[in-house]
């Protein structure tokens, strides 16, 4: 069956396949490399299927110093391309294709201007902190492209930027005068992420804090005495926040509200590590004793898959829709590849227990791109495309369509070059995928 739509001069193009199986994530993380001893592996991330970067330390003259590895085959090999020369160790890393990205730790920030292939230190000159110049354990940083950047760090201290590094405004998150006494307020911060250009949220010890102005303005968004040190996003909308105990908070309004869905075990001898989503509903932590653990409701529930038994894992991540990759302590890396498009086509009558969609192809694109989606039943659906700024740029369609697969089509002819989100959404759910048209 082929439907056509034209909806405010956008063409889409709706084809509806027929009923195939839908995606479940691998049962097996592969093991794919391991570090050398002389690394101690903190945080990875992926630009997409092949382009990686990792972070942490390595042995120096007198003590640990920062380093930033790469890889370009999906991380079956791996190359140094910094080693700071001084007391050091990097937390976290983000990159943008093509572009910005940096990476952060204990006294130390290095960008890059493209796309990672050479990296600089940032002068500590550049974060002047009132009487205070320079940061101190920055523990995460985030990036909206082009060239918006926040860091957070241990003192409370918040470090921001529009203009792509070129100035910092630092500033520490304290309590105004008049908050109550009894209330509390967070000490520590340990990671900050960006729901769309101007909203933010960052939890640490006490809470999470939310800015909607870009991070020039920051208040208090939920208060708790726990230690909500790792978080996961996927933008305009959802957001989690774990304890190093398993207590789980979620957002579904960009951090306007968050919901407590309780531990996810009860085990207090485990600690979780990280935590990452690739969209509104799958999702993963990393524990201490060596397991991950998996959601396919948004974290409602979580099965547990032990990896390397007795040897903590230290970060996980996801390229959304395409890989799952973890690490742990003994620097051995694992990934898990879960593309929706790779479906055996012959399975008739089995339907997944979710919608799903996959990433924009091709990605970047010129003329038009394609996203392959899969209905587990009957529902309305609508399909829209926002841009960085998440502002609706238009509105595919809005239909009751049968299960199985589809395929809408956008032909971007009235947008400039930049970056776009793909939302999909249902009464219950919602999936994004970003693309990159270049005009």
């Amino acid at each position: 069956m082929y439907l056509k739509r034209f909806l405010n001069g956008l063409a889409v193009l709706v084809i509806c396949w027929g009923t195939i199986m839908g995606q479940t994530p691998p049962e097996t993380w592969t093991h794919q490399y391991t570090f050398p001893d002389i690394y101690r592996i903190r945080a990875v991330t992926f630009t997409d299927l092949l382009q990686g970067w990792a972070v942490g330390s390595t042995p120096g003259g007198s003590g640990p110093v920062g380093v930033i590895l790469h890889t370009e085959d999906g991380g079956n090999t791996w190359t140094e391309q910094v080693r700071d020369t001084t007391y050091s160790w990097l937390n976290d890393i983000i990159v943008n294709p093509d572009t910005m990205g940096w990476a952060v730790g204990l006294y130390d920030c290095f960008e890059t201007r493209d796309g990672g292939i050479s990296w600089n230190r940032v002068p500590r000159e550049e974060f002047q902190c009132g009487q205070f110049t320079g940061l101190g354990d920055m523990q995460s940083v985030a990036l909206w492209p082009p060239a918006t950047g926040v860091i957070v760090g241990t003192e409370n201290i918040i470090a921001s930027t529009s203009d792509g590094g070129q100035t910092w405004n630092c500033q520490e998150f304290t309590p105004p005068d008049d908050w109550p006494d009894d209330l509390l307020w967070i000490d520590t911060l340990h990671t900050v992420q960006f729901f769309k250009a101007d909203t933010l949220f960052a939890s640490g010890m006490g809470g999470i804090a939310g800015t909607v102005d870009g991070g020039l303005h920051w208040e208090m968004r939920h208060t708790e005495y726990l230690n909500y040190h790792q978080s996961a996003i996927v933008a305009p909308r959802f957001g989690w926040v774990i304890s190093r105990i398993s207590h789980l908070l979620r957002s579904r309004d960009a951090g306007s509200t968050w919901e407590d869905l309780g531990r996810v075990f009860t085990d207090y001898s485990i600690g979780v590590r990280d935590i990452a989503f690739s969209d509104s509903l799958l999702g993963w932590i990393c524990t201490s004793d060596g397991s991950i653990w998996e959601t396919t409701d948004g974290g409602t529930s979580w099965t547990e898959r032990e990896i390397t038994p007795g040897t903590a894992f230290v970060h996980v991540g996801t390229v959304p829709g395409r890989l799952s990759y973890a690490v742990n302590a003994a620097g051995q890396f694992y990934v898990q590849h879960h593309d929706i498009m790779n479906i055996p086509p012959e399975i008739e009558d089995v339907l997944p227990t979710h919608v799903r969609l996959s990433p924009g192809y091709p990605n970047p694109f010129n003329g038009n791109v394609t996203w392959y989606y899969i209905l587990p039943s009957q529902m309305h659906v609508r399909m829209t495309v926002y841009n960085l700024e998440g502002q609706k740029v238009e509105q595919l369609f809005a239909a009751t369509q049968s299960a199985g697969r589809h395929m809408v089509q956008w032909i971007p002819e009235q947008c400039g070059s930049g970056v776009y989100f793909g939302v999909l959404e249902t009464e219950s759910q919602q999936q994004i995928q970003r693309v990159l048209y270049v005009k």
